[in-house]
Order: C-alpha cells, then sequence, then structure tokens
C-alpha cells in the first residue's frame, strides 16, 4: 500500500504536478468494471465472500488516508492530491487546492506532498521538517491501522492474531490454497467488527516491514537516513532496505520449511 509521501515526476515543475487533475477512466477500464459487475450478478455468492474483504479494505485504506492528512495538516506541509485506491478515477475533485481521486481498482492509496529538496525554505513542505518527524510520519499511518485493530479485535484476539501472522506468511508460500480456504470461510461467517480488524492486522504490520517499496518501513528508514537528497547515502539506504526484505522473506521460508519438517 503505497501511503508514504510521494513526489512529484522528475523534471516537472510542483506547480504543474499540482494542477494536473487526475486521470478519469478509461474505455478499457470501463469494460473491465462491466465484466466483473456481470459475474457478480451470475455469480452472486462470489459478493457474498469478497465483500466484507472489500468493505474492511476499504475502511482501513480512508483510515490510512485521513490520519496522515490530518498529521501532514497540522505540520503545515501542503497536501498536493489524495489517490484512494489506483486506476482511472470514477470519482474526483479539488478541495482548496487539494486533487481528491476515487480510483476503481481496489488496490493501495497515495498521498502526495509538496516535496521539495533539502535545501528548500518553503515551510510547507516535507523536506522542511526533520529526519524524524518524516519518519513518524511515514509510520504514523500504518500505527493508526494496528491501534485501529487492537480497538476492533480486543487485547486478547489481538494478541491471538499477531502471533499467528508468521503461521499465516508461510502458509502463503507453501500452502497458498488451504489458506485461501481459510481466508474465504472467516470472511462468510466472521462479524464484519472481526474481518476490518483482521485486515487492519495485516495491512498495518504489511507496510511496517522495512521492504524496498514505498510504504511506512521502507520509507522510514529512507527518510532517517536523510534520503531526500540523490546521493550515495540515498542508494545506501534502498540497499540496506532491500537487504532487509530480503533476510525477512528467508526468515519466512525457514519458519515454513521448519513447520513443513515438524509435520
Amino acid at each position: 500500500m503505497q501511503l508514504a509521501p510521494s513526489r512529484p515526476v522528475p523534471d516537472e515543475p510542483e506547480s504543474l504536478a499540482e494542477n494536473r487533475p487526475p486521470r478519469r477512466l478509461g474505455r478499457m477500464e470501463i469494460a473491465i468494471l462491466a465484466s466483473i459487475a456481470l459475474l457478480l450478478v451470475i455469480r452472486p455468492v462470489i459478493l457474498r465472500t469478497i465483500a466484507p474483504l472489500a468493505v474492511a479494505y476499504i475502511a482501513i485504506n480512508v483510515v490510512h488516508i485521513a490520519i496522515s492528512y490530518v498529521l501532514s495538516r497540522m505540520m503545515g506541509i501542503h497536501v498536493q492530491r489524495i489517490d484512494l485506491f489506483f486506476g482511472g478515477a470514477w470519482l474526483r475533485w479539488r478541495y482548496e487546492q487539494t486533487w481528491i481521486s476515487v480510483g476503481w481498482f481496489l488496490l493501495g492509496s497515495s498521498l502526495t506532498l509538496k516535496s521539495g529538496d533539502s535545501t528548500s525554505t518553503d515551510r510547507d513542505s516535507f523536506a522542511h521538517l526533520s529526519r524524524f518527524a518524516r519518519a513518524g510520519f511515514c509510520l504514523a499511518g500504518p500505527l493508526a491501522q494496528l491501534f485501529l485493530a487492537l480497538l476492533l479485535l480486543g487485547p486478547k484476539r489481538f494478541e491471538f492474531g499477531l502471533r499467528r501472522v508468521p503461521d499465516q506468511a508461510s502458509g502463503l508460500l507453501f500452502n497458498a490454497p488451504e489458506l485461501v480456504r481459510g481466508l474465504i470461510y472467516f470472511a462468510e461467517h466472521a462479524s464484519i467488527r472481526e474481518v476490518i480488524g483482521a485486515v487492519a492486522m495485516v495491512v498495518s504490520l504489511w507496510n511496517l516491514l522495512p521492504l524496498p517499496l514505498a510504504n511506512g518501513g521502507g520509507r522510514a528508514i529512507l527518510e532517517l537516513l536523510n534520503s531526500h537528497v540523490q546521493s550515495r547515502r540515498r542508494i545506501a539506504a534502498e540497499l540496506a532496505s532491500l537487504l532487509l526484505w530480503l533476510f525477512g522473506s528467508i526468515a519466512i521460508v525457514i519458519h515454513g520449511l521448519m513447520q513443513w519438517i515438524a509435520e
């Protein structure tokens, strides 16, 4: 989920990036949506299965974006654009100086801030903040999702869910069909509160991992290393993030192998 601050396209003035409206739905995207709608009409059981998961994912994305937006305004940072989900926008509007769009593809969201650079004098740019403030901003959204999971699940279920995460990650690698069947059963029989809490926990933990992507954990590491400057330090930070992700993946694989051998 790309929810960390992003930057305009290189060599493009920030004013152009700020004023350019989000892209609308294309013909191909409309055709895909029509095909999905037809499939759901023919097989309504699919809708009953995915609806709780879709509602949960939409809810935690809205929470993440809302927390990031409120925090950026409290810090005095100008928000240029909010993209709730990716793909062409089926809904878009402008609030003050911020473009807001709702995409059709329910995967990820992003918040585009005025970035500037390390020498910027603009007090409303992201680069004006200290590296610790930037790192804290990147972690605020995932931590808010984790807190939401705690509220919805309660302390006991929350702790139980945390202990199950390594098994679920290894199951995704070594026994994906069984994991998918368990997910479908959970979505069909659990309450919407439990589904939202479980999805919020998984997504927040994923965003807290130091992945070499534009997520909370990876971006926090880059910001702590003052990576706004295009230099060797930024390259070293990205390599460190990649190595941490690789070591984490290896740990998951080893855990899965140990579980398989034990069986």
